[in-house]
């Protein structure tokens, strides 16, 4: 689909990173490759299984919803108030607490296996050191970048705007290696890594409304991810576009949703 006439009005779009101005999903089999090598095949195999199983829908377990590891309780609705708790396997539970703030939200692949992983009771550090060699692939220039090609053509839409900034919730040491390699540095204004949204990017957008002078309504911001990238926009009063491969998001959910950034163009 073309980009809306509204992205005339358009001063100011922040867009995210990962999945969204650079796509990324080739990698998820790497990182679910390189957790199975932290914590065995047996573990390993189970976890590949069960997050391919919630990616295409034939799990309990919904894409959009969100985990409490420490409860190990799920939340199918939780975005759109309490919602409906249930256990892992679907069951329902009438007693649940309500989600907490650190609650895992299944918004996208990566988050997928962060949540199946915790149910599996994997340790923080051994997903974090798989996340960390999954970003170090993905710094490496003699690993391709099958999402690289696109870049482009997903900045397209956005080439009119007076400002752009790139704003990742990936940490600064391994997010710049990316955002070099992929020659981001000279398309974006301002880069804000470890940009810790969504509470980030509701301070963002304050900061971007303040310097720029503009309408709520001038600014547009994309994202893969309902709960970061989405939501505090649409409560700023922003314009909002929403990468939904996975077909997540509900009707109104955001002002244009695509499966790809590239189908604005």
């Amino acid at each position: 689909m073309p980009a809306p006439d509204w992205f005339a009005d358009i001063d100011v779009a922040v867009l995210d990173l990962d999945g969204t101005v650079h796509d990324d999903e080739a990698f998820v089999p790497v990182y679910l490759a390189l957790l199975t090598e932290e914590v065995g095949p047996t573990a390993g195999g189970r976890i590949d299984e069960e997050v391919r199983r919630i990616l295409a829908r034939r799990h309990p377990v919904s894409l959009g919803s969100l985990y409490d590891p420490e409860r190990d309780e799920v939340w199918a609705e939780a975005l759109h108030g309490e919602g409906l708790a249930t256990t892992w396997d679907g069951e329902p539970l009438l007693d649940a607490h309500n989600p907490p703030p650190e609650a895992v939200y299944l918004g996208d692949a990566w988050q997928t296996v962060r949540a199946v992983a915790l149910h599996h009771r994997v340790d923080d550090e051994a997903l974090r050191r798989a996340f960390i060699r999954t970003r170090q692939r993905m710094n490496d220039p003699a690993v391709a970048l099958p999402g690289a090609a696109a870049i482009d053509e997903a900045l397209a839409a956005f080439g009119g705007c007076r400002h752009r900034v790139l704003a990742s919730n990936t940490a600064e040491p391994l997010a710049r290696p990316l955002v070099e390699r992929l020659g981001l540095s000279e398309a974006f204004d301002e880069i804000v890594l470890g940009a810790g949204k969504p509470e980030g990017l509701r301070a963002l957008l304050e900061g971007v409304l303040t310097r720029f002078d503009v309408a709520p309504e001038q600014v547009v911001c994309a994202g893969d991810n309902l709960r970061n990238d989405i939501a505090p926009a649409r409560r700023a009063g922003c314009r909002t576009v929403l990468v939904d491969p996975f077909r997540i998001a509900s009707n109104g959910e955001a002002d244009v949703v695509v499966g790809r950034l590239t189908e604005l163009a």
